[in-house]
């Protein structure tokens, strides 16, 4: 059993992943604990993913704060526009710049109505969660990067991976999707067997 809304742009599931700065190639790479580069810093992925179609969308910045935020889901709203696709409603966690009444007129603004995940669930904003595991797989961990711009100028591959090797993989429900699927009032039944 999965839920999936009917057409594109019923539902957006939005998210951030904060990365380290890359400075030069350090533990990850060279794999010696010692080899590290102190005060880099950090930088924020956010993704987005489109609940029926599965097509992903994402963007780097500096921090998560509101004006950010509100950039990133004008520039999503922007990226699905120009592929047909009209935002209809939006799925968050409860972070700062979602909660922020800025945040609340822009989605006004665009028409867009705006869900929030149950607090400490995760689950619930699985598609994107899953989008960031491969994103973080595939993409910003995947290869060596001598800075961060280098990765940063790699990741419109991630949205083509994204779509290509469908981000979202069908699984066995566990107690926890089923309540994440009873909070989106989406059940629909599936015959297709776990990959």
């Amino acid at each position: 059993m999965r839920y999936q809304h009917e057409a594109p742009g019923d539902l957006l599931h939005i998210d951030i992943k904060t990365l380290g700065r890359i400075e030069r190639p350090s533990h990850r790479v060279t794999g010696n604990r010692r080899d590290s580069v102190d005060g880099a810093g950090w930088e924020c992925l956010f993704v987005a993913i489109d609940d029926h179609a599965r097509i992903g969308f994402s963007d780097m910045y500096p921090d998560e704060r509101r004006p950010n935020a509100i950039q990133f889901l004008r520039n999503a709203v922007a990226y699905y526009a120009s592929l047909g696709i009209k935002v209809k409603r939006l799925l968050t966690d409860n972070g700062l710049a979602f909660r922020s009444r800025d945040f609340a007129h822009t989605c006004l603004e665009l028409g867009v109505r705006h869900k929030f995940t149950r607090a400490y669930r995760p689950q619930t904003n699985g598609k994107a969660e899953r989008f960031i595991q491969s994103a973080l797989r595939e993409w910003a961990y995947g290869f060596t990067y001598e800075q961060s711009a280098q990765r940063t100028q790699e990741r419109g591959a991630l949205e083509v991976a994204a779509t290509a090797n469908d981000a979202v993989k069908r699984s066995k429900p566990s107690s926890h999707q089923l309540d994440t699927v009873r909070d989106l009032d989406r059940v629909e039944q599936s015959t297709d067997s776990p990959r």
